[in-house]
């Protein structure tokens, strides 16, 4: 932030902080014009994502093949990172990829076959309390009833 004095009356451009009484400091007028500048920074990041659908397998089991490029926030390293994964499901393959924008050290690189992929994200083991949960909703039964409209 950073401010400019003017005077009003004599048009002489002087720093408001350095005079005691607010002041022109040539004529000693009172008459002045304050002007505020200030300056901010936006800063934009893209990813894009696609996926490939394939009308042979149910919903669940789309998209079939998954890419996700770009930049996305570390909230480990506190900064934004380059980011790319491929999860292919009719090629058994999960790639992904995360390098320091900055500096282009690799911070995370994994390939391997997508059913070897487990314990991360969804497919993370439930704890007992959430498998407690789980298994006490199911036996409940928790499904939707038809009801019959009737006419009287």
């Amino acid at each position: 932030m950073n401010t400019d004095t003017e005077c009003r009356n004599c048009k002489f451009e002087f720093n408001f902080d350095d005079t005691p009484d607010g002041s022109c400091p040539k004529c000693k007028s009172n008459k002045i014009n304050r002007r505020l500048f200030v300056s901010d920074e936006i800063q934009t990041h893209e990813t894009l994502k696609m996926g490939k659908h394939d009308k042979k397998f149910a919903k669940n089991k789309n998209p079939r093949q998954y890419i996700m490029t770009g930049e996305d926030f570390s909230v480990k390293k506190n900064k934004w990172v380059k980011k790319n994964v491929l999860i292919d499901k009719d090629n058994n393959l999960y790639k992904e990829s995360i390098v320091d924008s900055e500096t282009g050290e690799i911070i995370h690189y994994c390939e391997e076959p997508l059913t070897q992929h487990i314990g991360h994200g969804s497919a993370k083991k439930m704890s007992f309390f959430k498998k407690l949960v789980f298994k006490t909703h199911k036996s409940i039964g928790f499904k939707k009833k038809k009801v019959q409209n009737k006419t009287l």
